[in-house]
């Protein structure tokens, strides 16, 4: 039985909402593959108002970019056809000790979601906030192609019916720089126990980068 995605969880009711969302952007002109046009959308605005929490945005401001984050990344996903790129731990395991390519990544349908093996990479959404395993990435590509969307989905379980998420916008030589300056050994356990228990942890922006480029290398193999 497959296990379902944030995309599952949290957009899977949104199609016709999406559907609309095109259509909008069709009629006033704007791309909605573009970070900017999509964030100017009406629709886009009510879907971010339906979603936020109320009183969060006006506590923390970040979650408002947090927010649209994972809306643009959950359309661009749904655009490309919905399909995760299930890695198991077999295929992904020999390349985390690799160096990432020198060249920059490509992305599969311009957006994709990366599964990863269950319960097996860790990461923390701030110092300080629990270790929660990383379900997957989002990975989705600027329409000119000198940017990529990560957006890291952490504690995905269908009872708790969302995810703590870390999101970033990256140049494609932001992959190169994350390959210059990663841990030794790269990904190693950061929690008490996690070597014994075969776990791996991300620690970096850099190290996210670098997860992301040689999951989607693996990908490919």
């Amino acid at each position: 039985m497959s296990r379902p995605t944030p995309f599952d969880l949290v957009f899977g009711g949104l199609e016709d909402r999406f559907a609309t969302l095109t259509e909008a952007a069709a009629a006033a002109g704007r791309d909605p593959r573009e970070w900017t046009d999509f964030a100017a959308l009406p629709e886009v605005q009510r879907l971010l108002a339906e979603m936020e929490t109320p009183g969060l945005v006006e506590r923390n401001p970040d979650a408002a970019d947090e927010y649209l984050a994972a809306l643009y990344v959950g359309y661009r996903f749904h655009v490309a056809g919905g399909r995760p790129v299930v890695l198991t731990r077999e295929r992904l395991a020999p390349w985390l000790d690799r160096l990432p390519p020198a060249t920059a990544p490509a992305i599969p349908g311009g957006a994709c979601y990366l599964q990863l093996p269950e319960g097996w990479i860790w990461a923390q959404a701030d110092p300080g906030q629990p270790h929660e395993p990383l379900d997957g990435l989002f990975l989705v590509a600027a329409p000119r192609g000198d940017a990529v969307t990560v957006l890291a989905v952490l504690g995905l379980r269908e009872a708790r019916g969302g995810f703590t998420q870390v999101s970033l916008r990256a140049r494609f030589t932001d992959f190169a720089a994350a390959r210059a300056v990663g841990r030794h050994p790269p990904f190693a356990p950061l929690m008490e126990g996690g070597a014994m228990a075969g776990f791996r942890s991300v620690a970096t922006a850099g190290e996210l980068l670098s997860l992301a480029h040689l999951a989607l290398v693996a990908a490919a193999d």
